[in-house]
């Protein structure tokens, strides 16, 4: 009797150990794919696909900056999934322009520079342009 017992704990610890196996390998599993889709670049093929994108997904950050003492860039909108790079929003003379893994450094930098126009033109311009496919 007692060595059936002792049979029947070994065979529920391995039952066990494999479920936890089962249970550890979905969560890394979900993680590394949660993990590639942010920051992996993504494929737009027009910038109306852009916006769209913007306005349905969830963001870590999504964050506005006071452009009032522009007179070229009338609006900055940054929004980030993972917290560490992130879509920039500019608005330029009635136009929007879209900045894709903009880090943030970047737009926190951006935020307080005595001329946003100046400091798009030195640090954003032609590093973070969204290429359509």
């Amino acid at each position: 009797m007692k060595h059936r017992t002792e049979k029947y704990l070994v065979k529920m610890n391995l039952m066990n150990f494999k479920f936890l196996q089962i249970i550890i390998s979905c969560i890394i599993f979900i993680f590394i794919s949660c993990k590639q889709n942010i920051s992996e670049p993504k494929n737009f093929k027009t910038f109306g696909e852009v916006e769209l994108f913007l306005r349905k997904n969830q963001f870590l950050i999504d964050e506005s900056a006071d452009t009032s003492n522009s007179d070229w860039i009338t609006s900055a909108n940054f929004k980030s999934q993972d917290g560490k790079k992130g879509f920039l929003t500019l608005g330029m003379r009635g136009k929007k322009y879209y900045f894709d893994r903009v880090p943030l450094k970047i737009w926190e930098d951006f935020k307080f520079a005595k001329s946003k126009g100046k400091f798009y033109h030195k640090y954003i311009k032609g590093k973070y342009s969204i290429n359509l496919k």
